[in-house]
């Protein structure tokens, strides 16, 4: 019996281990679509499985300046991605001015977030996917307690091996 789990659990870990992708995109959106600025920035994703059935890690990083400060928000996500949508969840961090962390990297000016992540992607070519996603942000305890959405177009290029 142990041979059979044994034999089951490879089978399940090489078939989700392979083949490993990984998709390179920018994103443009609204990081609060109560406002009206618009945020740009980039994101890397790790895929795991076949294509239709994938697990992925990413990472996304958007920036936007309001009120002569530049706002960054750091996220991760882990995501199931199926042929046309994906969903997932994604915790982060904002910084409200940017440069003012840099020169002092106070960890605790920065506002931590989770939430849900859903998105719808066609491909353009075989390698170039086109995205419109969207986030619901929580904020952690403790912190203003009032949640947003946010609407992104996603731009990605897929690398296969």
């Amino acid at each position: 019996m142990k041979k059979v789990i044994v034999l089951l659990l490879a089978t399940l870990i090489v078939d989700c281990a392979y083949p490993l992708d990984l998709d390179i995109g920018f994103t443009l959106g609204r990081s609060n679509i109560n406002n009206e600025e618009l945020s740009g920035g980039v994101n890397l994703s790790l895929l795991w499985g076949r294509k239709g059935n994938q697990f992925g890690i990413a990472g996304k990083k958007y920036f936007r300046k309001y009120n002569e400060k530049y706002q960054v928000n750091e996220m991760i996500d882990l995501f199931f991605r199926f042929s046309n949508i994906s969903f997932g969840g994604f915790y982060g961090g904002y910084t409200a001015d940017a440069e003012s962390f840099l020169n002092s990297f106070d960890f605790s000016s920065v506002s931590y977030q989770y939430g849900p992540l859903v998105e719808l992607f066609f491909p353009l070519s075989s390698r170039i996917n086109i995205g419109i996603e969207g986030r619901h942000h929580i904020w952690e305890k403790g912190q203003d307690d009032s949640s947003y959405q946010s609407i992104w177009l996603n731009l990605k290029y897929l690398f296969s091996w």
